[in-house]
């Protein structure tokens, strides 16, 4: 009788043993994911946030990236020169990705490191699109060759059309030059990408 009183007692307590053991040892089944933090955003990216967010004097939590890859450039302006810009011809690694910032849509490029980054309003990339469809060039084939921000002096982007009446008013936009099989194309743009007009001659 006591023999078999002290095989129940060690059963017992080999089982509350193991017992123990499992819970000061989880699985690694039990582990969960957390929500990707600002830390796991490649600082490239985090920098063009920040751009922008100085640009529109916005909270940097309000702006939205909508998504990010990596990208290969061809020359360090990143495929995006500021008119005038002589632009290096070497590949540069880095990202390219849009961002919200309000009612705002940019296309940004940055290198790897972020010490490069160009940030392209989406009137200009109504623009290539434009291009695109009146030429029938595929966009891939459509470069920047230059860009910059211009307070245009009426209503008409400095373009005079047939019946068309320009008001003296001053109009932020874009003056922006593209190429295409050797071809140059100058446009006029307005802020919003409302108005985007082909002109023969660079300002």
């Amino acid at each position: 009788m006591r023999k078999y009183l002290d095989f129940i007692f060690g059963i017992f307590v080999l089982g509350l043993l193991l017992a123990l053991a499992s819970c000061g040892n989880p699985t690694a089944g039990n582990s969960s994911s957390s929500p990707q933090s600002s830390s796991d955003v490649p600082t490239a990216v985090q920098i063009a946030k920040k751009m922008l967010a100085e640009k529109y004097s916005l909270p940097l939590e309000s702006i939205q990236v909508m998504n990010y890859q990596s990208y290969s450039w061809p020359d360090d302006c990143l495929g995006f020169p500021i008119l005038g810009e002589e632009c290096m011809r070497e590949s540069i690694t880095g990202f390219n990705g849009v961002i919200l910032a309000g009612d705002e849509q940019y296309e940004f490029r940055a290198d790897q490191l972020g010490e490069q980054v160009r940030l392209i309003p989406q009137a200009v990339i109504q623009a290539r699109d434009y291009l695109s469809r009146q030429t029938g060039i595929n966009q891939d084939e459509i470069h920047f060759s230059g860009f910059e921000a211009v307070d245009w002096a009426d209503s008409c982007l400095e373009i005079i059309q047939p019946d068309v009446v320009c008001n003296p008013v001053l109009t932020p936009g874009y003056f922006l030059q593209m190429s295409a099989g050797g071809t140059t194309y100058n446009f006029h743009i307005d802020q919003a990408g409302e108005m985007i007009i082909q002109a023969q001659k660079a300002p």
